[in-house]
């Protein structure tokens, strides 16, 4: 599953993936040992195949009083630059919050964020993004095979005892064998709870559209079935393409375009809320909700291409 995880998003024309810090081991099986400096996420699977992509980790639990309070800032203050392939770098700490918990996002964030803002500005310690970050690394002449690996939690121990390409059912007996052994060996998805998968949901929906082969007289039956309407994106073609092609942004430069601009901005919309996090926090609870965002999203697109054509 990671292997495709990281296959698609490259495809899909990403830089880089934010991973949590539990989710992630150093080749040797052991936790990220410079959790603070950029990392190349790198998966293999059963068939040989091998992906990667840049990554930060994030750092410090997933706490919205954290967040709000700008520890983290406090924290960055604390830490020194550090060496890769002999160039110092600066590391990054990076935190998440889960949004509005008990108020604090909305009284006291907003102060504290442009006290930080004031003081950091121009300092050593300056707020950046992840790309701005990665960036300034590149900048320095660090190169992207000086940067540490760290495969997905598990890996080791999986490719302790076979090798990729050694097949399908071969991986599925090994983490059969696994499992026995440790029942807190999960490879279903990475999240805050481990007792929900990643793949059930999907499974299940890929059912959903392969029963669009069959016919039924129930109204409510073949309604559902058009709700699972496939829909196809173009492969190897960057998100910023899909949602916002060149032609469309000629004619949106010029004062053209009118309702095909309109559309796919439409899919914008969609696409973020396909994107959130809690469409996998929650796993098949929560999949329909990605599919229904992702299937709007691809009819503004397929409206917009058509007006376009």
């Amino acid at each position: 599953m990671a292997d495709a995880f990281v296959r698609t998003v490259v495809q899909a024309g990403y830089r880089w993936v934010l991973v949590q810090e539990h989710t992630v081991e150093q080749s040797d099986g052991q936790g990220p040992r410079d959790p603070h400096l950029r990392h190349a996420l790198s998966c293999s699977n059963s068939g040989g195949e091998s992906a990667s992509i840049l990554a930060l980790v994030k750092t410090r639990s997933s706490d919205t009083k954290l967040v709000a309070q700008m520890q983290p800032y406090y924290e960055a203050h604390t830490l020194e630059r550090a060496t890769l392939d002999g160039r110092s770098v600066p590391p990054l700490v990076t935190p998440i919050a889960d949004g509005e918990n008990g108020g604090v996002m909305m009284n006291e964030f907003p102060p504290k964020y442009r006290h930080v803002v004031r003081e950091s500005s121009g300092s050593e310690t300056p707020m950046l993004n992840g790309t701005e970050y990665l960036e300034r690394v590149f900048a320095s002449g660090v190169r992207e095979h000086d940067l540490p690996v760290i495969p997905p939690l598990f890996q080791h121990r999986i490719w302790g005892r076979m090798a990729p390409g050694d097949g399908p059912e071969r991986l599925a007996g090994v983490i059969e064998e696994l499992s026995r052994e440790d029942d807190r060996l999960h490879i279903e998805g990475g999240s805050w709870t481990n007792d929900v998968s990643w793949l059930r949901g999907h499974a299940a929906r890929a059912r959903c559209r392969r029963s669009r082969a069959g016919h039924s007289s129930d109204p409510q039956l073949a309604r559902s079935r058009r709700n699972c309407a496939p829909r196809q994106v173009p492969p190897h073609q960057p998100a910023v393409d899909v949602l916002w092609p060149a032609g469309l942004e000629d004619q949106r430069q010029h004062g053209g375009g009118g309702r095909r601009c309109q559309d796919q901005s439409g899919a914008v919309g969609p696409t973020c809320g396909a994107e959130t996090s809690c469409n996998f926090y929650w796993a098949e609870a929560w999949v329909h909700r990605c599919h229904q965002h992702l299937d709007s999203a691809l009819e503004h697109l397929e409206q917009a291409s058509g007006q376009l054509a």
